[in-house]
């Protein structure tokens, strides 16, 4: 970060740093991205797939957690018009929590 990367930089088919970060529910990296006022929590792909979107894949829990906490969005659609909440319909029984209700409530 030293040398002020472009924090919102987009491979050929739209993601960012932060969707690698929250694919692979990466920590430490998350951190440091959200840390930086540049950074769009709510960037998306060229089939409007967001950071977040990425994180519920990774079906860690917590971690999709720390991102609603950093004030990621929720509520934006997808190309097939899928929120947060649809992507983890799949996710009911994440070490005892459902995270669509995670999502619902945060």
């Amino acid at each position: 970060m030293a040398l002020n990367p472009d924090v919102n930089a987009k491979d050929k088919v739209g993601r960012t740093a932060l969707h690698f970060a929250c694919r692979a529910a990466k920590m430490d990296t998350f951190k440091l991205l959200v840390e930086n006022e540049e950074v769009d929590l709510d960037a998306v792909t060229n089939a409007g797939v967001t950071p977040l979107m990425m994180a519920i894949e990774s079906g860690e829990i917590d971690f999709v957690a720390e991102c609603l906490n950093n004030n990621m969005n929720p509520f934006i659609k997808d190309a097939l018009e899928r929120t947060a909440s649809d992507y983890a319909k799949h996710y009911r029984d994440v070490m005892g929590h459902d995270m669509r209700t995670l999502i619902t409530n945060a």
